[in-house]
Formats: C-alpha cells, sequence, structure tokens
C-alpha cells in the first residue's frame, strides 16, 4: 500500500506515533483500524481543498492526454486515449458532485 503524505502530515503522524509509543506504520494501522466500521470517512480537509485537489489531477490527466496525441503512441494511442479520456470524465463527475455536495 502506498499512502502520500504532505511533509507536514507526516510530521504530525510521526508526532502522534511518539506521543502513543508506537512506530509510524503501527500508529497508521491502528488509525485505520479505528476508522473501521464508521459510517463515514472524516476527511481533514474541506470541500473546497477537496476539489482543488481533483482540480489539479484532472489538469495533470489532460496534460498526460494531449502528450499523447502530441507525440503519438502507434498502434496503442487509441486505447489509451480512451482511457484518460474515461479517466477525464469520472474526474468531472467527482469535481461536479463535490462542487454541489453531492454522493456519489
Amino acid at each position: 500500500m502506498l499512502i502520500r503524505l504532505t511533509d507536514d502530515e507526516f510530521m504530525d503522524i510521526q508526532r502522534s506515533a511518539e506521543q502513543a509509543g508506537l512506530a509510524v506504520g503501527a500508529w497508521m494501522g491502528e488509525a485505520a483500524a479505528r476508522s473501521v466500521g464508521r459510517g463515514e470517512w472524516e476527511l481533514a480537509m474541506s470541500r473546497r481543498e477537496v476539489v482543488q485537489q481533483l482540480v489539479r489531477v484532472r489538469v495533470d490527466v489532460a496534460s498526460a492526454r494531449r502528450a499523447v496525441v502530441e507525440l503519438g503512441w502507434g498502434l496503442g494511442e487509441s486505447v489509451l486515449l480512451g482511457s484518460l479520456d474515461a479517466v477525464l470524465v469520472r474526474l468531472d463527475e467527482l469535481i461536479d458532485a463535490a462542487v454541489d455536495g453531492r454522493e456519489l
């Protein structure tokens, strides 16, 4: 499993782990186990921050798609473009839902 954290997030987790007398991995495992069974994830970020991150990912995927078109990838290009288009459509749905406060 791969988890991406900002430096600040990691430092916060590291501090909490130290206070609990645990290694970072053990603390994260316990935090994950404690969250099981809750009805919803409690995000430590606002809806606005979620939308900002989704938009950033969308920009990256759109840039990748443009690169594929510009460079041409031969026989696999249409399959790759179809996959990237599907990702863009899904990101648009997620962004719209987050802006509107809907669940998907």
